[in-house]
C-alpha cells in the first residue's frame, strides 16, 4: 500500500465534506460559538469593548447579525449597546434586561475575508455614563452577549427581496 492511500485511509471523509461545507457557504451563519466564545461575551463595566472578525466565505452583498444579549438588571434604563462594523456605528440597541436584535450590516463591509464587528458599551447603574470612573470596578455593571449571536452574509448576486433589504443598511421598521 502506497503512502498517500495509508493516509486517505485514516481520513473521515464525511467529516472533510461537512466543514468544507462549513467554510465555503456563503449563507450559513456564525456564531460566536463557532468563534470559540462557547461562553458567549461579557462587557463589565462603564465602557466596555471587544472586536470580533466574523469570517466570509466569499465577497457578501451584505450581512444580518443577530445579537442576542441580557444586561444587569442595577443598569440605568438609558445604558446602551453599540454596535460597529468595520469602526462604523451602524445600531445603539439599549441595554433592557434581555433582548434580542436584528441588525442590517450594508455590503460595504462584506466585501473582504472578514467582517469586523465591536461591542461597545455605555452603561451605569444611575444616570451618569463616566467612562474614566476611577471608584472601582462595579460588579453590577455588565452586559452578556449570548454565544448564540450569529452573523449570516448574503450570497453576492442574491437577488429578491432578501438582498434589497439587507442593503439597505439600518434596521426598518414595518407599520
Amino acid at each position: 500500500m502506497h503512502e498517500f492511500q495509508k493516509s486517505v485511509k485514516n481520513v473521515n471523509l464525511p467529516a472533510c465534506a461537512a466543514l468544507m461545507m462549513l467554510c465555503l457557504s456563503p449563507a450559513r451563519a456564525t456564531s460566536l460559538a463557532d468563534l470559540g466564545y462557547a461562553q458567549g461575551l461579557t462587557l463589565s463595566g462603564a465602557c466596555a469593548a471587544q472586536t470580533l472578525y466574523f469570517p466570509l466565505a466569499a465577497p457578501a452583498n451584505g450581512a444580518s447579525l443577530t445579537v442576542h444579549f441580557s444586561a444587569s438588571a442595577a443598569l440605568d434604563p438609558h445604558s446602551s449597546l453599540t454596535v460597529t462594523a468595520g469602526g462604523v456605528p451602524i445600531a445603539t440597541l439599549l441595554d433592557n434586561a434581555g433582548s434580542s436584535a436584528p441588525i442590517a450590516i450594508p455590503p460595504r463591509f462584506t466585501q473582504g475575508d472578514f467582517v469586523q464587528i465591536a461591542f461597545t458599551t455605555a452603561q451605569s447603574v444611575t444616570s451618569q455614563v463616566a467612562c474614566d470612573d476611577d471608584t472601582g470596578p462595579d460588579p453590577a455593571i455588565w452586559t452578556q452577549i449570548d454565544p448564540s449571536t450569529a452573523l449570516t452574509a448574503v450570497a453576492a448576486g442574491q437577488g429578491g427581496i432578501a438582498g434589497y433589504w439587507l442593503g439597505l443598511g439600518a434596521p426598518i421598521a414595518i407599520a
